[in-house]
């Protein structure tokens, strides 16, 4: 995902903070797998990979629908 040039410094903090997040949540899952062995790495790695989405999807759409009532309100 490029930076929009006529996206607000908020906005791109807001998205590299999202893009840090995800790389933060895969280094935890790949150290998780490497400690353990078999079946119990990849059910860790799925559920950190799964929860770190979740997360980040949670608080993106909150913000992207806070952004959507500034531009559009009731």
């Amino acid at each position: 995902m490029s930076a929009d040039p006529d996206q607000p410094a908020a906005g791109r903090l807001v998205q590299a903070l999202f893009g840090l997040m995800f790389v933060a949540w895969l280094a935890v899952a790949v150290v998780a797998a490497l400690s353990l062995s078999g079946a119990a790495a990849a059910l860790v790695t799925v559920v950190i990979i799964a929860a770190g989405a979740a997360i980040g999807w949670s608080v993106r759409r909150r913000t992207l629908g806070r952004a959507a009532e500034r531009i559009v309100p009731d």
